[in-house]
């Protein structure tokens, strides 16, 4: 029987790292089922449902892992970052800390905890517990970019610069570290912005913000030309973006209206004509406006 439940696990794992979800959640599904308090299928099942980004789901399965066995320092962390990304600061900041009693070292909850307390403008307390994350791992670049991330809302921008300035290394490259680090004043650098962004993936590089950044940078050394030529690229990436935003839109709308058209009730003839009510629709433009005085318009009854 127990052979029979871990291979059902086993097999569901697999199914998850393959990124079969819906399989994944089916088989976790059925074994919770089968058996209710089996911790690693709980917590395996609200690491799918996150995943999936059903995070009410998650935080269920999670909350249930911990019920079952008090004791687990992954499942409560799970739970806490769930909670975060809610925008539950208070519960999660107990579940971390439920977290941090089972494992005081622990990086990972430490910088959950640091993020509530960002969020919630406790930046000193951020700063401190940021601190400590780096101290005992240094290579955890998350937290060293929300270091970062912190120096900047207090201030502190040479120690922004010292902090993330690592990340910039070919084996270590972060594209947050880079993005921070192109807020500081050309005077203040001790770097070449532009090289750094040339050193990003394609991928990452073919993005508008890089282009306007270094235009900046380049504008702010009186290069005006070059300035030019990386601020028209970077115009016509987001002229791209809008008119794709643009189309699919309109695509939107004339499916609507068609759907409108098709489902169009008979009109009611019991309606008062005698005394008609108005019906004023106002709104910015691109807030739907126009669409919903199409639907209005073929509308029985108004």
């Amino acid at each position: 029987m127990l052979e029979e439940k871990y291979h059902q696990l086993q097999l569901a794992q697999e199914l998850r790292s393959q990124g079969a979800l819906e399989e994944a959640k089916t088989q976790l599904e059925n074994l919770v089922a089968d058996v209710p308090q089996y911790h690693a299928a709980l917590h395996i099942l609200g690491l799918t449902h996150s995943d999936l980004g059903d995070l009410n789901s998650a935080l269920t399965y999670f909350a249930r892992a911990t019920a079952v066995l008090p004791d687990s320092y992954v499942s409560h962390a799970a739970l806490a970052t769930i909670y975060v990304e809610l925008g539950h600061l208070e519960a999660g900041e107990r579940s971390v800390r439920e977290a941090l009693l089972i494992k005081p070292d622990a990086t990972e909850s430490l910088a959950t905890l640091a993020q509530i307390h960002r969020d919630q403008k406790d930046y000193k307390t951020a700063y401190e517990l940021l601190k400590r994350c780096v101290r005992l791992e240094p290579s955890f670049d998350a937290a060293r970019v929300l270091l970062g991330i912190v120096c900047l809302d207090m201030g502190l921008e040479e120690e922004m610069v010292a902090t993330v300035l690592p990340l910039t290394l070919p084996e270590r490259l972060s594209n947050e570290a880079v993005y921070l680090l192109s807020s500081i004043s050309r005077n203040n650098r001790t770097f070449d912005l532009s090289s750094l962004i040339d050193s990003l993936p394609p991928s990452e590089r073919q993005k508008p913000d890089w282009f306007f950044a270094k235009a900046g940078d380049l504008q702010r050394n009186e290069e005006y030309e070059q300035a030019w030529k990386q601020f028209e690229i970077a115009n016509s990436m987001v002229r791209k973006s809008t008119q794709l935003h643009e189309a699919r839109y309109e695509n939107w709308e004339r499916e609507s209206l068609a759907y409108l058209y098709a489902a169009q009730p008979i009109k009611d003839t019991n309606v008062d004509k005698e005394s008609p009510n108005s019906l004023y629709i106002l709104g910015p433009s691109r807030s739907g406006k126009t669409t919903m005085e199409r639907t209005v318009q073929y509308t029985g009854g108004i």
